[in-house]
């Protein structure tokens, strides 16, 4: 694996010591079983703290044990609250209401009031039949976006199912959550709260309950979804109940006064482990036959890596991924390097090595890079430095007839600049570019990326790459696509790639920074000095007869010398690289 230092997505200022890692999804067969975080006996992402200095452990210890206290506490005292019973009309209930008579249902669901606390009209259950074949989902009609908490109704009793799957689906994506309906509800004797998610007003917002996996019925009432700043409004309806609030109101106050420290994004791992089952055709409601944990053989030499049964196996599948019995991780990588360098792999199919892929055209030097590259210690600097005083990488562009493909490496690719060089050249030649670490870019105020404004003149390797907010200039340049693992990049030439470069106001507002740079400049030759600050060489006695007549007349020196750089941006000199 490589070793790198990795910064915090969260806070963008915390480093964390070198770490191994690799692309998993370069082994493209490894991981085919795995449909969901659940399969790969992960219950759930979560945040988990990072080591902060000792003064800040400390109080952060102190804090949660002071947390936990209090949790005991109101545990007690929802337990000595008396239920509520009766009928409660809908209008009764707080936040904004999906009764089950609105719910889309799937399957058959039985109508009841058997059990006389219910809200509404009455409660459905599944019938305790055809597990995996029914659900119900409440969606709500949300009249903002912003932070909701979500309740739960539904009917207790002694028949229920015990587990129940229930689904929510909001902006942060989707958290299952499984709920006990043999017991009875600890909110106002209705109500189990699912917890607090963010929801967009036109997205994706709704609570899905299923009877997969279930045993006994299962029994739903009604969801609430209501927002954040009014739960401590809401005012308890029971004797008993009152002391709980206090103690929720108290642990609200204790959690948001919690003491700072770095957090990052880990996985929980189920408390049961085992092997998952394939989903027929991808449809989580067809099982097939279990899978058994396990490495791909194909790419294994010698015996295969033992499976321990109580854990996920991921350790093991990161130490063999790592190992130098895997005779595929070094090559992948080595290969994707030499791509990224050289812009053609070794292997021109850097996503696929199998027999579908194309050949090496060396096989000896990838399998020279991969072995000195696992003999380095998995470093990518002497990796890298390896291949580029390399006589190969030093080579012009010229065309040999012989090889019109360059599939032999005879001269250097030439090759467009990807979207972040692009951006901090652009930059570079305004003088805007920052050479600082960037810090937090994501504003409080702001609920979700889809109002993020990319405004940092940092370089573009340090911005924040949001699924649903990337920068103009990336989506308009191939950027890689967020969601997906990406080898190779597609390269396209398209209008729209010419018109952002002519009118994009990035580009009209750099153009204009870099003609007042250079007029600010004691420069006698600002003519060569421009070519060679934008395009890195001198100008030919033609182009800088051209601009010398194309500023001389214009009377607005600096409207002309930003129309003059920003024709350079539009130029396939600036954009490509020989």
């Amino acid at each position: 694996m490589l070793a790198q230092t990795v910064t915090c997505a969260r806070c963008h200022d915390h480093k964390f010591d070198p770490i191994p890692t690799a692309d998993y999804y370069a082994l493209a067969g490894i991981l085919r079983n795995v449909k969901s975080l659940k399969d790969a006996n992960v219950s759930e992402w979560v945040e988990v703290p990072l080591p902060a200095a000792p003064e800040v452990e400390a109080a952060a210890k102190k804090h949660d044990a002071a947390v936990a206290s209090l949790q005991e506490k109101l545990k007690i005292a929802k337990a000595k609250a008396p239920g509520v019973t009766g009928v409660l009309a809908i209008k009764d209930v707080p936040g904004i209401v999906v009764d089950d008579s609105k719910a889309m249902k799937v399957g058959e669901w039985k109508d009841s009031t058997v059990n006389a606390t219910y809200i509404g009209a009455g409660y459905t259950h599944d019938l305790d039949e055809k597990k995996g074949e029914k659900s119900i989902t409440f969606q709500p009609v949300l009249f903002e976006s912003g932070k909701y908490e979500v309740w739960l109704a539904y009917s207790p009793g002694s028949n229920r199912a015990p587990k129940v799957p229930v689904a929510v689906f909001s902006a942060d994506g989707e958290k299952t959550i499984q709920v006990d309906m043999k017991a009875a509800p600890p909110l106002r004797g209705r109500f189990i709260s699912l917890g607090q998610f963010r929801f967009e007003k036109d997205g994706q917002s709704f609570v899905l309950v299923s009877n997969e996996g279930t045993k006994g019925h299962v029994c739903v009432d009604a969801v609430t979804f209501i927002p954040v700043d009014k739960v401590s409004e809401i005012k308890p309806i029971a004797k008993g109940v009152d002391d709980a609030s206090a103690l929720e109101a108290e642990l609200k106050k204790l959690q948001a006064a919690a003491p700072k420290r770095p957090m990052t994004m880990s996985v929980m791992e189920e408390a049961k482990i085992e092997d998952c089952r394939i989903n027929v055709r991808g449809i989580v409601h067809n099982p097939g036959e279990i899978a058994p944990r396990g490495f791909l053989r194909v790419a294994t030499a010698g015996t295969d890596p033992a499976m321990p049964k109580d854990q996920s196996g991921r350790k093991q599948l990161a130490e063999w991924i790592a190992s130098k019995d895997n005779p595929l991780t070094a090559r992948v990588f080595v290969n994707r390097a030499w791509h990224w360098l050289f812009g053609a792999g070794l292997v021109r199919t850097v996503d696929n090595f199998g027999t579908t892929g194309d050949k090496p055209s060396h096989p000896e030097l990838l399998d020279h890079l991969a072995t000195q590259f696992m003999h380095d210690g998995w470093s990518v600097k002497k990796l890298v430095r390896s291949m580029v005083l390399s006589h190969t990488y030093r080579q012009a562009s010229r065309v040999n007839a012989k090889d019109p493909e360059n599939r032999f490496f005879g001269r250097a690719n030439r090759r467009r600049l990807d979207a972040e060089c692009l951006r901090d050249t652009v930059l570079l030649v305004s003088g805007k570019l920052s050479d600082e670490h960037a810090g937090p870019m994501f504003p409080a105020s702001l609920a979700a990326d889809y109002g993020f404004k990319h405004a940092s003149t940092c370089r573009s390797v340090y911005l924040p790459v949001f699924r649903n907010a990337l920068p103009e200039l990336f989506d308009a340049f191939d950027f890689a696509d967020p969601s997906t693992v990406t080898g190779r990049r597609n390269t396209s030439t398209v209008a729209p790639q010419a018109l952002f470069l002519m009118n994009n106001p990035f580009v009209l507002e750099q153009s204009k920074h870099a003609a007042a740079r250079m007029l600010a400049e004691n420069e006698k030759d600002r003519i060569g000095r421009a070519y060679r600050l934008a395009l890195g060489r001198e100008p030919t006695a033609g182009e800088r007869a051209i601009a010398a007549r194309f500023l001389a007349s214009n009377d607005d020196a600096k409207e002309a010398w930003a129309a003059l750089f920003q024709a350079f941006f539009a130029s396939a000199d600036f954009r490509y690289v020989e």
